[in-house]
């Protein structure tokens, strides 16, 4: 009788081991999974950063040139020449912005 139950607390002890080494190895998974979404998290956003920070210098740009425009188109123009002047300040410079 001792016996069976030395056999039984055996097993059950055994079980609530592997129970534990694989609630380990699920957590260490996890962990790991964690970080490459992070990493992954880091690198879109430091891409981010960069075609925003290309974007503003771009849309500065061109809002340079809109008042340039606006004061050609106001002040200076004064013959045909100069209206083909003003128009190619504006070349397709700028793309639409996509968040």
């Amino acid at each position: 009788m001792l016996y069976a139950l030395g056999e039984i607390v055996l097993v059950v002890v055994g079980i609530l081991i592997a129970l534990s080494i694989n609630n380990w190895n699920e957590d260490r998974k996890e962990e790991i999974l964690e970080l490459e979404y992070l990493e992954r998290i880091i690198t879109d956003l430091k891409a981010d950063t960069r075609y925003f920070n290309r974007q503003i210098v771009e849309c500065n740009e061109v809002m340079d040139l809109s008042y340039q425009y606006i004061h050609k188109a106001y002040e200076e123009q004064k013959s045909k020449e100069d209206y083909i002047e003003l128009i190619e300040l504006f070349t397709d410079r700028t793309e639409n912005l996509v968040v």
